[in-house]
């Protein structure tokens, strides 16, 4: 504890020394199945903050972004990852996960860096560790290249950019390192640049008012190929790619908003998420469009994002602002949902990003998972714990086993909260899994009712966190269960 305390005050110290504004990890609230596995996301909320969601732990940030506008984010190849967004005074903000969360104003000596308000950032890093940070400023497309640490400094400019558009940037070449980046250009027409290469400009199919382009590389040496699509004035899903033509798909948008496209998995594949003209929410992939799933509709005016899965398989996970409360919620391709229970901000776009598997091999062992009594709700005896505990410096891992052994507590039983559940529903039998003292184990479809996953994940810094009820006699003040991790 003392030692992250340190560190955090040593990153304040010597961000106050070079003259970077510093706000510090905001409030953070655990919750069950908040995000699936191996994800962060991140999204202004209602209240105009911005707010980070990762697995198991919504951190609520102190800081107030401007309105309308829309944060970045990208993975860091040690586990970490950096984002980007602009804050209500039209500044440019930067936060980096391995700093403890805290976020740094961009200052180009000795004034900060300006956004255009209503416009949100991009950002990436290439395999080199170079950042690059895309928004827009003064009617201008810019940039800069930061090294993970966030040093400050002035960007560059690339075009004059549509007011009340946004950017986006992607890494290029694993070997070679540099970024591709799209933008809109005063003429309404899709303008980019990549490293080593002459600026373009698509000619034709001019982009819808109020949208913006996404970008995407398959970041292989073999062919370095991107991806770029947005809306056109016609309301179509349009494509283009480093390699192949403009294509205009048969995918009609809904008004204002803009698609997001990633690469998944394979050379060269490239998966993009959209509202539909029903606001129903849709995937397509190299040009094969359609809902993923029944009634999962977004807000009108708010635009999904799109990452593939960690570890290449062609998976996707889509975030984005359900229609019916406005939370912000991710679906897969696998069929599974989750809902956050956080209020978006409309006309707004979450961020995500797969986080990307550390170098610390998973914690492998058995452990007892305390949890400790809460208030009475509705009548039960509620319990709260996280795994692993704080004083536990464990690395990453998984639970894939929770047991209730035999400690002295005979006829009890715990009923553990279901994801979207509270212990206020105890008493509810489809709110809750039941397991009896000493009775075996949870098995694989009771885990994934309460997690979301058969093997949910737990992170340094970010633990798993559940809820149950204790039915029986005098219940204790502490109740522990068996964990096993691997």
């Amino acid at each position: 504890m003392s030692r992250t305390r340190t560190a955090r005050s040593i990153a304040a110290l010597a961000a106050a020394s070079i003259g970077i504004t510093v706000v510090p990890i905001g409030m953070q609230t655990a919750q069950a199945a908040a995000t699936p596995e191996g994800f962060i996301v991140d999204f202004q909320n209602s209240a105009h903050r911005l707010v980070h969601v990762s697995p198991g732990l919504i951190d609520v940030s102190p800081s107030f972004m401007d309105a309308q506008s829309s944060p970045s984010v990208v993975a860091l190849a040690d586990g970490n990852y950096e984002e980007s967004f602009q804050a209500a005074d039209h500044t440019l903000w930067i936060a980096n996960s391995a700093a403890g969360g805290q976020q740094f104003r961009q200052n180009c000596s000795p004034n900060p860096v300006p956004e255009m308000p209503g416009t949100g950032t991009g950002i990436a890093v290439d395999a080199k560790g170079q950042v690059r940070v895309a928004w827009a400023e003064s009617g201008q497309e810019s940039g800069v290249n930061l090294t993970v640490g966030v040093q400050p400094q002035c960007g560059f400019t690339e075009g004059a950019i549509l007011p009340g558009t946004t950017p986006s940037v992607a890494a290029l070449d694993p070997d070679l390192g540099g970024f591709v980046s799209a933008w809109v250009g005063t003429d309404h027409l899709v303008h980019g640049k990549e490293t080593g290469h002459a600026a373009f400009t698509i000619d034709t199919h001019p982009v819808a008012p109020g949208t913006s382009p996404s970008i995407a590389t398959d970041n292989v040496s073999t062919g370095n190929h991107w991806k770029l699509a947005y809306q056109d004035t016609t309301g179509h899903l349009v494509t283009a790619s480093s390699n192949g033509p403009l294509d205009v798909t048969p995918s009609v948008l809904a008004p204002n908003t803009s698609p997001s496209v990633s690469h998944v998995g394979r050379t060269n594949i490239f998966e993009m998420a959209f509202v539909a003209a029903d606001n129903s929410v849709w995937v397509d992939i190299n040009g094969g469009g359609h809902p993923i799933g029944a009634g999962l509709n977004a807000a009108p005016g708010s635009s999904p994002a799109i990452a593939q899965d960690r570890d290449g398989s062609g998976g996707w996970e889509i975030a984005y602002q359900r229609s019916t409360d406005h939370h912000l919620v991710t679906a897969d391709s696998l069929g599974n949902r989750f809902d956050s229970g956080q209020v978006m901000e409309d006309n707004t776009t979450p961020a995500i990003a797969a986080l990307k598997p550390t170098n610390i091999p998973p914690f492998m062992g058995t452990g007892q998972w305390q949890f400790d009594q809460q208030p009475p709700d509705n009548g039960f005896a509620a319990y709260a714990g996280s795994w692993p505990h704080p004083i536990l410096a464990l690395p990453a891992g998984h639970v894939i086993q929770l047991t209730y052994p035999v400690v002295g507590t005979p006829d009890s039983t715990l009923l553990f909260v279901k994801a979207g559940h509270t212990t206020a529903e105890c008493g509810d039998p489809s709110a809750v899994v039941a397991l009896r003292e000493g009775v075996g184990s949870l098995t694989a479809p009771q885990l994934a009712a309460i997690f979301g996953t058969t093997r949910p994940a737990f992170f340094p810094g970010a633990p798993l966190f559940e809820r149950f009820c204790y039915i029986g006699p005098n219940p204790p003040a502490q109740v522990f269960i068996g964990v096993t991790t691997g």
